[in-house]
């Protein structure tokens, strides 16, 4: 979503605007990441979750969808994300 800038060089060009979202806070973040240790860190599946969860968040911050995403990781995100 670039657009061409007009009186610079062809080859600059400037992001569109993007409606702000909200992202996650420190403390969502940190509620997040206890709950899913208090209910996964003994399981064989503990990296994988924490994998996705840092990787969901990130999905969530820049605005992109939560395909791929572990849907034990993706409750929790959608439990604890920013509200609008």
């Amino acid at each position: 979503s670039y657009r061409e800038t007009n009186g610079e060089s062809d080859s600059y060009k400037t992001p569109l605007p993007r409606k702000r979202m909200k992202v996650f806070t420190k403390k969502e973040i940190d509620a997040l990441f206890s709950e899913l240790r208090k209910d996964w860190y003994r399981s064989p599946d503990w990296e994988l979750l924490n994998r996705h969860a840092h990787l969901g968040i990130a999905s969530v911050d820049s605005g992109r969808s939560l395909n791929g995403i572990d849907p034990r990781v993706v409750a929790l995100i959608e439990k604890h994300q920013p509200k609008e």
